[in-house]
């Protein structure tokens, strides 16, 4: 008889943006049950059974009590008839911890960590009670998959290092037909792209200090996509008067938007494994980012592109001019390095099947 894996996400656009691959692999094994709030909107094999749970994702259903004992109560009744939760998002994945506690035949817990709420080595009254909260419900996980070397290091202090594994992501959809290999045109300008909600956390605002340090001689423009309210970013462009930055809604067709970049720019604060650096680097576009969780965790200085220390204006300015002015042949060699660097690590199919491979340990 097959098993049963039932994976929780609290909305579709976690499946439908980095499960795709992990659910048709998963489904050639198992029986598949699919949870989030908003089932209809997902976008897999209609034969795969799909739930819906109001899954409390805003402060104002957050602090009902009612609506939060619905949703465990309902998790709880799912994990009842599964012989594996698959656990994605940080939301449903405490609920649907707590919902297995006292079950006589509790289920394998697997949790999927796309970047725990706290960061190793950075304190305060909020990382204390994420840190407390974690390290709570760790026993009642069989396992954790960790994206990044920073999460990874930072369970294995309070968990058994058996039942953590380090898995680079869910990778991203690689080209093997496809001559993705970059070259550079010294004619035209040189575009610097950034994709990142439109949030101060994403270094929205260090990139506007980035920016100005360029102006029309350079032939330089920075183009930033992403989702959100981006009126204070347009705001702030205004002000300042940066005429070389042009601020984008998020295209349904990015895939065609960073072909057209020369060098993706990602000046972020906080990430768990930045899919956009991923998806760059498989087009052959080289990456400059910041020395911070889930962004160096993707680069090779030198190889695929260059990290520098947050909030460094005149370090990340610098090495945006270098890769500027490197010759057409070091700059090809530099694309050439970014697409071969996904190829071999970041292919979503290659990844999904280590993924798969975990899943035979515990279920």
């Amino acid at each position: 008889m097959r098993k049963k894996i039932t994976i929780f996400t609290t909305k579709s656009i976690t499946i439908n943006r980095f499960l795709d691959q992990i659910i048709i692999d998963l489904h050639n094994k198992y029986d598949l049950n699919l949870v989030c709030k908003d089932p209809n909107n997902l976008q897999i094999n209609p034969i795969i059974n799909r739930k819906k749970i109001d899954i409390p994702d805003n402060l104002k259903d957050l602090i009902n009590p009612l609506k939060i004992i619905i949703c465990i109560w309902q998790i709880r009744k799912l994990c009842k008839t599964t012989d594996c939760i698959y656990l994605h998002t940080p939301l449903v994945s405490h609920f649907a911890r707590i919902a297995v506690l006292f079950l006589v035949k509790r289920p394998t817990v697997i949790y999927h960590v796309h970047g725990l709420r706290y960061i190793s080595g950075i304190w305060s009254m909020k990382s204390f009670i994420y840190r407390t909260v974690e390290f709570s419900l760790s026993f009642l996980t069989n396992c954790f998959i960790c994206i990044n070397e920073t999460d990874y290091k930072s369970l294995i202090k309070y968990n058994h290092k058996s039942k953590i594994e380090k898995i680079l992501g869910v990778g991203v959809h690689i080209s093997l037909k496809e001559n993705l290999v970059k070259s550079l045109d010294k004619s035209k300008p040189f575009i610097v792209g950034t994709i990142a909600s439109y949030k101060k956390e994403k270094g929205y605002e260090q990139l506007i200090k980035v920016a100005r340090k360029f102006n029309k001689n350079d032939n330089l423009i920075f183009r930033t996509f992403g989702y959100g309210d981006k009126s204070w970013l347009i705001k702030e462009v205004e002000n300042e008067q940066i005429e070389n930055l042009i601020i984008n809604d998020f295209s349904n067709s990015i895939e065609d938007e960073i072909e057209k970049f020369n060098l993706f720019f990602l000046p972020s604060l906080r990430e768990g494994l930045n899919v956009s650096i991923q998806e760059s680097l498989a087009r052959g576009v080289p990456v400059i980012t910041t020395k911070v969780r889930g962004c160096q965790d993707l680069i090779i200085d030198g190889i695929n592109g260059y990290c520098y220390e947050p909030q460094n204006i005149n370090q990340a300015s610098n090495l945006i001019k270098k890769i500027k002015k490197l010759s057409i042949n070091d700059y090809k060699k530099l694309s050439e390095n970014s697409y071969l660097y996904a190829k071999n690590n970041l292919n979503r199919k290659i990844l999904s099947k280590k993924i798969c491979e975990t899943f035979k340990k515990y279920v």
